[in-house]
């Protein structure tokens, strides 16, 4: 059943109530909200990445933030295994880095991919990362990115107005 007007990228509420004879409408309906993407739809062709499970969204800049991996959970959504994947991954406006899932993800299963480039957050700021899949003909690009800004914030040590001599 498709619903004219809807958006995939957005949030929709949905609601129906009854209509009888003579014009009557229902009093009662109950609304449902559709979460932004493709539901409930058998798509032949579609990457989901899942998780970034690394680098987390927040750093101390007393943490060493260089050379830090990037790792994400990609699942396959498709009816078929997929291999040779593209995926990659941009630290603001950067250059795009890119490698290849050698695979094969079955399908409707997943794995754990490490990029063999490393990423660094060389110093205190909120950096724009951006991690993708890159699979020609995907039927559902809204679940193909991952968006997640990366804080690095100042810290100071400080001296607590306490101390302990054991007597």
């Amino acid at each position: 059943f498709q619903i004219p007007g809807t958006n995939q990228t957005v949030t929709d509420w949905i609601s129906v109530s009854a209509n009888g004879p003579n014009d009557a409408d229902g009093r009662r309906a109950v609304a449902v909200q559709k979460q932004p993407g493709v539901v409930n739809c058998v798509i032949a062709s579609d990457i989901d990445m899942n998780t970034l499970s690394s680098p987390a969204s927040t750093y101390s800049d007393c943490f060493n933030t260089s050379n830090l991996p990037v790792t994400v959970k990609i699942e396959n959504d498709r009816q078929n295994p997929v291999s040779n994947l593209s995926v990659a991954y941009q630290i603001n406006n950067n250059a795009v880095v890119r490698e290849t899932v050698a695979g094969p993800i079955a399908a409707g299963g997943s794995t754990t991919f490490t990029f063999n480039a490393d990423v660094s957050f060389p110093s205190t700021a909120v950096y724009d990362f951006k991690v993708w899949a890159e699979l020609p003909g995907d039927q559902n690009p809204y679940n193909d990115t991952i968006n997640s800004p990366v804080s690095v914030y100042a810290s100071s040590l400080i001296s607590l107005p306490w101390s302990e001599d054991f007597e």
